[in-house]
């Protein structure tokens, strides 16, 4: 606003602002503001959270204990032997009449065996009544020995050059068939050879199933003999025993008494020590 001094010294206002303040310029309304109605925006829903399935705890089942295989025993006797045809010969032997010799007198050591091997028909003595239980025997007198006490029964040729005709040919054969003996490298069997205890050890340890090793030897003389193993096998087995010296003689000729105790001792294990001979 102007004021202005006029000559008689008033003051007056600007033509234009007194109009202006006659008039005065309305103020422009305030457009109202729309109010903007709120969108009802659809209120979604929460996304439904997936309840976990439960797994279902394993129950631990035990580790199954496995059965422990109890392996079957094999038979004393191998496939060349029949328990029940020696078991035969042993009843028989309960219905034959004792021998008795005049060299092996009422309460002599091993009288029962030699008494009980004649009923077996294992041996017979001599014409003179005597039996010598220290005499010697040949490898055919061993052979019928053998092959009477097992039941052995004779199948095939020997094929030994020198058993053809002699009077244990048959005996020979069923020794040979059965695979207890092979013979000598040229052919022949030495039918009438003395026998030594480590060629009887040799035969017997063919006719029987062993399955324990052999413990170190009692015996201070045969490390390195060929029998070696067949003679520990059978001094563990209680077929064999040695001299009072701690020895066993491999080499030495066997006689009719050592012959026929082991192969007494070999028949009364299988037949479950049933036999009164020692």
């Amino acid at each position: 606003m102007t004021w202005t001094n006029n000559s008689i010294g008033n003051y007056y206002l600007d033509d234009f602002v007194l109009r202006n303040l006659s008039n005065p310029t309305p103020e422009p309304e305030p457009e109202p503001t729309t109010s903007t109605a709120p969108t009802n925006a659809p209120i979604s829903s929460p996304t439904p959270v997936a309840t976990p399935t439960a797994t279902p705890t394993a129950t631990a089942s035990p580790t199954p204990v496995p059965t422990p295989v109890t392996p079957t025993p094999l038979p004393f006797y191998n496939e060349k032997v029949s328990l029940d045809v020696v078991r035969a010969i042993a009843e028989k032997a309960n219905l034959v009449q004792s021998v008795t010799f005049k060299d092996v007198p009422e309460g002599a050591l091993f009288e029962k065996t030699i008494k009980l091997a004649t009923k077996l028909g294992i041996v017979k003595g001599y014409a003179d009544g005597s039996f010598r239980t220290d005499a010697t025997v040949t490898r055919a007198e061993f052979a019928a020995m053998l092959v009477k006490a097992l039941g052995l029964e004779p199948a095939g040729n020997a094929n030994f050059k020198d058993a053809k005709g002699h009077w244990a040919e048959n005996e020979i054969m069923a020794l040979k068939s059965s695979g207890i003996i092979n013979g000598y490298l040229d052919g022949t069997f030495k039918p009438n050879q003395s026998i030594t205890k480590a060629e009887i050890v040799s035969m017997l340890s063919k006719v029987i199933n062993t399955t324990s090793i052999p413990k170190p030897s009692k015996f201070n003389d045969v490390s390195g003999s060929w029998a070696e193993s067949a003679i520990d096998t059978l001094s563990d087995i209680g077929i064999v025993n040695g001299t009072g010296e701690g020895s066993f003689r491999p080499q030495a000729n066997a006689t009719r008494l050592e012959s026929l105790l082991m192969i007494m001792r070999l028949l009364n294990i299988s037949l479950g020590l049933s036999l009164d001979i020692e």
